[in-house]
């Protein structure tokens, strides 16, 4: 901005200036001179025929999960234990150093028990009981069916260890 200011000021200046016998060749040197010096750099005749190769480095911030999956999955945080998983949205949970896949299948007519899918596990767990599917520990201490026009879902409530 400041190189852009100044040309104009330096065109207006030879313009106006009773020494207007200056020659467009000299302008330009001095407006090539100017904008090297802009950065606080001077140029020497040797070094205006090199040129600089800037090359743009990106930055990727990497998480555990890619935006499809964020999407597919309730990613559980390993300190809570209480959660809440529905039928149309699986949840990962980091346990005892492996993520494991938690999903709801279905519940009961009675919405008395529901079934429980850990990662390749599967099994009913009633309301109020607590069961071991693939080394994780689950607790069911609710369990509902939510039908709508749009949707069918079901969810439990579960404590997951």
């Amino acid at each position: 901005m400041k190189s852009g200011i100044f040309i104009i000021l330096l065109f207006f200046l030879a313009a106006c200036s009773p020494e207007t016998e200056q020659t467009v060749e000299n302008v330009t040197n001095t407006i090539n001179k100017t904008s090297a010096n802009v950065s606080g750099y001077e140029t020497t005749d040797s070094e205006k025929n090199k040129t600089t190769v800037i090359e743009e480095q990106k930055t990727e911030d990497k998480t555990e999960q890619d935006e499809s999956e964020a999407q597919k999955y309730d990613i559980l945080d390993p300190s809570q234990n209480n959660a809440s998983v529905s039928s149309n949205l699986p949840a990962k949970k980091w346990i005892k150093g492996a993520t494991h896949l938690i999903e709801v299948i279905d519940v009961t007519e009675n919405s008395d028990a529901c079934i429980i899918r850990v990662d390749n596990s599967t099994d009913l767990i009633d309301v109020g009981e607590t069961k071991t599917l693939n080394g994780v520990k689950i607790y069911v201490s609710d369990a509902r069916i939510f039908n709508s026009v749009a949707e069918d879902k079901d969810v439990c409530e579960l404590v997951i260890s």
